[in-house]
């Protein structure tokens, strides 16, 4: 073959290479899409008394943590119980729109800021606010920068305030459809999330 054909080939080459890596990005690039105006989505925003039970995955750059989670809202005042292996670690926090208050092996603590309060002493960026409207399914109050939902209306990816969702699996509650594995995602953070049991009051 000669050195012409032969950088026709390379060329030929590099531009599928090119190609594909623009099409592998363009795939993980989220659009935005309106949220379904369907009654169940609907019900679901307004869905304000529940509890949950699963368990979470939390891995980053230093560490990796395994957590059974119990959640209970009610109307604004919300419970998180989160329990490491065999029962050590156990962590709660109980919240209102006000402050929260985190309680651990080592003693209590109370702020206004449910994230910075969380960081400070687990040391988990947790996005908690936010995460009250994304276990269910649903954007939180805010800009969204990207969003997928199915034929269903059910949310399948979300990028909001610099966090990447992805719901892998749903169950029904109802006319409902509640998530049952999801993924967020920020940077080198990632928190997995199988919730076994919802209970809707």
């Amino acid at each position: 073959m000669s050195s012409l054909n032969l950088n026709a080939v390379k060329y030929l080459g590099l531009i599928t290479l090119a190609l594909l890596l623009s099409a592998c990005a363009s795939t993980n690039r989220l659009s935005f899409q309106p949220e379904p105006s369907t009654a169940w989505r609907q019900s679901l925003n307004q869905m304000d008394s529940w509890q949950l039970e699963g368990k979470a995955g939390l891995k980053s750059k230093e560490s990796y943590n395994t957590l059974t989670v119990n959640w209970t809202e009610q109307g604004d005042s919300y419970q998180v119980k989160m329990t490491g292996p065999m029962g050590q670690g156990q962590l709660s926090l109980e919240g209102t729109p006000q402050q929260i208050l985190l309680t651990t092996p080592q003693g209590r603590y109370v702020s206004d800021d449910p994230q910075a309060l969380l960081r400070q002493h687990t040391g988990w960026p947790i996005p908690l606010t936010q995460l009250t409207y994304w276990i269910k399914g649903t954007p939180a109050p805010g800009k969204v920068k990207g969003s997928l939902y199915d034929e269903q209306g059910r949310l399948l990816s979300l990028e909001q305030a610099g966090w990447r969702l992805d719901y892998l699996e749903f169950q029904q509650q109802g006319q409902a459809w509640l998530p049952r594995k999801l993924t967020v995602k920020r940077d080198d953070l990632e928190l997995k999330l199988v919730i076994k049991q919802w209970q809707v009051n």
